[in-house]
């Protein structure tokens, strides 16, 4: 595990091109893609598919989808990502494959009037009558979220013992 090596921890340290208030932050390597390219690939087909059938992109779309950047981020108690976008590609991602025992916690926060505790939240345009600019989701150890890389977003801190690991991929499109 890269954690146990603070040699190849620093090689692939990538906490200095990201916002997170995080742990460790690793790059993926390339070969992580080659070998994961066509399910991540066929994912974002799927999401170009749900926006056309919903009329916010145009039908028939071909594209090559390509991969700019990809991460782990190892967050732990009161680590957290601040309010940003992704820069250099058209979408972006989040899986989850680690979660702390934090039912309790979420049990607690549920009673408050905005519980937000761990949550990711995706925030667009600004707030008006009738409609709803954001939206914050408790993620679950399989959840993987697709998004406009331009779209605004945060992970808000928890405080229960234990790890939250995830992994973003930005994804490129040519025509």
């Amino acid at each position: 595990m890269v954690s146990d090596s603070p040699e190849l921890a620093a090689q692939l340290d990538w906490s200095g091109q990201l916002v997170g208030k995080v742990r460790q932050e690793f790059l993926l390597p390339q070969f992580f893609f080659n070998a994961h390219m066509p399910f991540f690939s066929d994912c974002v087909q799927q999401y170009l598919t749900g926006l056309a059938e919903h009329g916010s992109l145009r039908t028939g779309l071909e594209v090559k989808v390509g991969v700019r950047s990809a991460w782990v981020v190892r967050s732990f108690a009161n680590d957290f990502n601040p309010t940003h976008i992704h820069s250099g590609c058209q979408f972006s991602s989040v899986g989850y494959l680690k979660l702390p025992d934090w039912d309790d916690e979420l049990a607690e926060d549920a009673n408050d009037h905005h519980p937000c505790r761990g949550q990711i939240e995706f925030v667009t345009g600004h707030p008006q009558s009738f409609t709803r600019h954001q939206v914050r989701y408790t993620p679950r150890v399989g959840d993987f979220y697709i998004f406009p890389a331009h779209l605004l977003h945060t992970v808000y801190p928890f405080t229960s013992p234990g790890e939250r690991r995830s992994f973003s991929i930005n994804f490129t499109l040519e025509q």
